[in-house]
């Protein structure tokens, strides 16, 4: 027997939609309608497990309350792997993450070995800026803002977020599996193999 998914539409209402059609003059006003309801349909969320991930808005409707945010690892074209926090949120499919200060350092760091002087941090303004092949008018600047966790307030820096082609590689970097010797599968937690004295 064939098993069949509900599909639920997303609840959303937008107030106004303004859409243009071809042959039309896009600096001229387009057609606006009101009360338009949203396209998508809501699946389960990745963060929070419930089925309130809007398809047409690529977030989750509970994207904004303080728990809907989990701790990840994000790279970009299997480059260095980062630690940040996410709410779920993607930009064209890629992921937006945020990111510590100490993580965003290593972001800073690892730009500048491929491509010098690529990026920036300045002390004083604790801003990160970002200049792409020497370029000024491409210039991306990250101000750290505060991100509510249910383990606390954070502050982070949303570097590449909704610009660049970040991955979530959470589930590529588990640990390997072991087998008990009963025959149950068990995470073996990461261990320092040096001694006690530290050699």
């Amino acid at each position: 027997m064939k098993t069949t998914t509900t599909r639920i539409p997303c609840p959303t209402i937008y107030p106004r939609r303004e859409r243009w059609t071809a042959g039309m003059d896009p600096d001229q006003p387009g057609i606006v309608t009101t009360d338009v309801p949203c396209e998508g349909r809501l699946v389960e969320c990745a963060i929070c497990g419930a089925q309130r991930r809007c398809t047409y808005e690529a977030r989750c409707l509970d994207a904004d309350a303080e728990t809907h945010v989990v701790q990840r690892l994000f790279s970009i074209n299997d480059g260095d792997v980062f630690q940040g926090w996410t709410r779920g949120e993607t930009w064209n499919g890629w992921a937006c993450p945020r990111f510590e200060r100490d993580a965003a350092l290593r972001i800073v760091a690892s730009m500048n070995d491929e491509l010098p002087d690529t990026m920036a941090y300045d002390d004083a303004t604790m801003v990160i800026t970002y200049i792409p092949d020497g370029d000024l008018d491409a210039k991306d600047e990250w101000l750290p803002e505060l991100l509510e966790t249910a383990e606390g307030p954070r502050f982070v820096y949303a570097i590449g977020a909704w610009a660049w082609v970040w991955d979530d590689v959470t589930d590529d970097h588990q640990p390997e599996p072991d087998k008990d010797m009963d025959g149950t599968f068990y995470h073996r937690p990461d261990f320092d193999t040096r001694d006690r004295e530290g050699r």
